[in-house]
């Protein structure tokens, strides 16, 4: 069983040999959770949120396209 201790600014060093099993890098971030008299930390993956919408409207009507509508639409309607 592994061993780490509590700094007086609240760090907990992950020891090494858990950092490499885990492919664990400098600056994950983690989610923290309580269970029982447990600490839970679970690595977040990042997902980049450009990632997250590629493809999202795929077939759809550009949002642009509505926008520049609507543009079109109220410059129309200050001319009248």
């Amino acid at each position: 069983m592994l061993q780490t201790k509590l700094s007086t600014k609240g760090q907990v060093i992950i020891p090494r040999t858990i950092r490499d099993a885990m492919r664990l890098e400098p600056g994950v971030r983690f989610e923290v959770e309580i269970d029982g008299n447990c600490i839970i930390l679970k690595p977040i993956e990042y997902i980049d949120p450009i990632d997250v919408l590629y493809g999202l409207f795929a077939g759809e009507k550009s949002m642009l396209d509505d926008l520049e509508a609507e543009h079109a639409a109220e410059v129309a309607k200050d001319w009248d």
